[in-house]
């Protein structure tokens, strides 16, 4: 435990702001400091599979909640993490419709064999998965998870005209099972190479940061909503889809 904190400041802080008065020192929020290395924290994610279950049930009220608004607010009224029930402190749903709609989503969603597999090689993970690898492995699933949330919405649809065409689901399964078979080779290489723990953050590190300037480039260059890419490691399945859904993370 640390028992002495020092930090340089200057006349203005200690005399304006009171400091040396009320014998406090002013902090930034973390949003508003300028290095986006301070305050980061080294988190990370390891459970069996009830736990990875219920963090992507967490996942997927979240971003049904995003799908809500931007079907009711398009992009007139954008929307931030303070919209999201990242804490739903007082319960999952709102209602006892919206409860219905979320057991629905979640028996369409976990039925799925793949997402059933991806789990499971989830859970049988030995090392600690840390935010690039989480990051990664929530991609993968993201785009099957709102085209599940996308069906759930039209099976209650009369008129059912935005239906997701099968073929589109079938890559989306065949990226998950990519996906899923790269977890096997990520296990035989840790354990063929103990001497290098961080190799695996440090591979979807990168990932990561390509990852994000491939969607970049593609939405300065207004072909985001036209091509999606699901990525597995070492092999890509592209799935046209005309829908600005697939921005939604």
């Amino acid at each position: 435990m640390v028992s002495h904190l020092y930090r340089f400041r200057s006349l203005n802080n200690l005399l304006c702001r009171n400091e040396l008065q009320n014998q406090e020192i002013f902090f930034a929020h973390s949003g508003k400091l300028n290095d986006p290395t301070e305050g980061l924290r080294d988190i990370f994610w390891k459970g069996d599979k009830i736990v990875w279950t219920n963090l992507l049930k967490h996942y997927l009220v979240c971003l049904n909640t995003a799908w809500c608004l931007l079907a009711l607010c398009k992009e007139e009224e954008p929307f931030d993490w303070k919209n999201i029930p990242i804490h739903y402190l007082g319960g999952r749903s709102a209602s006892p419709q919206q409860a219905e709609f979320h057991d629905e989503l979640f028996k369409e969603f976990f039925s799925t064999r793949e997402i059933r597999a991806y789990i499971s090689g989830l859970a049988s993970r030995t090392s600690p998965i840390r935010r690039n690898e989480l990051s990664a492995h929530m991609w993968n699933i993201h785009m099957f998870a709102v085209a599940t949330i996308h069906e759930c919405y039209e099976r209650h649809n009369s008129q059912r005209t935005e239906t997701v065409p099968p073929k589109i689901l079938d890559n989306l399964k065949k990226a998950l099972t990519a996906a899923r078979k790269s977890l096997d080779g990520l296990k035989r290489l840790e354990a063929e190479h103990p001497d290098l723990p961080n190799a695996t953050e440090t591979f979807y590190q990168s990932r990561r940061f390509l990852t994000g300037q491939l969607g970049f480039i593609h939405l300065y260059n207004g072909t985001v909503d036209s091509t999606v890419i699901a990525q597995g490691v070492g092999q890509e399945a592209k799935i046209g889809w005309p829908s600005r859904a697939f921005e939604i993370a």
